[in-house]
């Protein structure tokens, strides 16, 4: 399907880019160096959505009423403790974004695809 010429007009703002249930792997990553202002993810935390190496990009996340209301497949009805993690991130565009280096001894090492992990931390 081709997007409508007017979705993919250059003078679109980008202010906000949802990304919601990402598979995991560099999706996330690449949406948020594309020329977005913000990206707000909403996935399931440990990992099991997204990809937990964007944790190297300015982030913060968002608990609240937001959070609470967001619901995946892995939370229970009654909700006890949900897995929904949101989280929002500074795009390219936005002044504040920052992409720190994961080298030996950062937090991340141990994460990166290379290191023989799946995406939740456990190795196959």
């Amino acid at each position: 399907m081709k997007a409508p010429k007017s979705w993919t007009s250059t003078r679109v703002s980008r202010r906000l880019t949802l990304a919601c249930w990402l598979p995991p792997g560099p999706l996330l990553a690449r949406i948020i160096r594309a020329p977005v202002r913000h990206v707000l993810e909403i996935g399931a935390g440990s990992g099991v959505t997204g990809d937990v190496l964007c944790w190297r990009f300015a982030h913060e996340f968002l608990e609240g009423p937001l959070e609470t209301l967001a619901r995946c497949r892995l939370d229970e009805r009654p909700p006890r403790a949900p897995n929904t993690r949101v989280t929002l991130y500074a795009g390219r565009a936005h002044p504040d974004f920052h992409e720190e280096r994961v080298g030996p001894g950062h937090f991340l090492w141990p994460m990166r695809p290379s290191a023989g992990l799946r995406p939740a931390g456990r190795r196959p």
